[in-house]
């Protein structure tokens, strides 16, 4: 037979944690959204980009767990719902919790390569690659 003491610690510390888990689910929604609204403003202000050769793919530029930028090392992945995060930061938070880290939506743990972020980065190393050798020649 459990303890009402027992009992109620644990109904106390189940409430403690169900709150904490929204209060983290809160900040990670008013942080998307003010990383959207950047996005937006950054769109907004496209025109004004003195390069001109950065298309607005609508891909994020890093991921959204660890805010780190894609690069060759990144192993970028896509849920179901369209989010992208590192396979190391994706693989970790779905060992604690099954559902997406932005949007809350259960992922069943699949995620899929994000081919269009691979894309991305190849352009962007080949583009390196490119300018370094014609810095080179000169």
């Amino acid at each position: 037979m459990i303890h009402t003491s027992t009992y109620h610690a644990r109904i106390a510390q189940t409430q403690e944690w169900e709150e904490k888990q929204k209060e983290e689910r809160k900040r990670l929604e008013e942080w998307a959204a003010r990383a959207q609204q950047s996005d937006d403003e950054d769109g907004a202000n496209k025109g004004s980009d003195e390069d001109g050769d950065e298309e607005d793919d609508g891909l994020p530029f890093a991921c959204w767990i660890c805010r780190r930028p894609w690069d060759d090392q990144s192993d970028p992945v896509v849920t179901k719902c369209g989010h992208h995060f590192c396979e190391h930061c994706a693989l970790k938070h779905n060992a604690k919790n099954k559902r997406c880290a932005v949007c809350d939506t259960p992922t069943s743990g699949i995620f899929n390569t994000a081919h269009d972020i691979v894309k991305k980065i190849n352009a962007a190393k080949t583009k390196r690659g490119a300018v370094e050798d014609g810095e080179g020649s000169r």
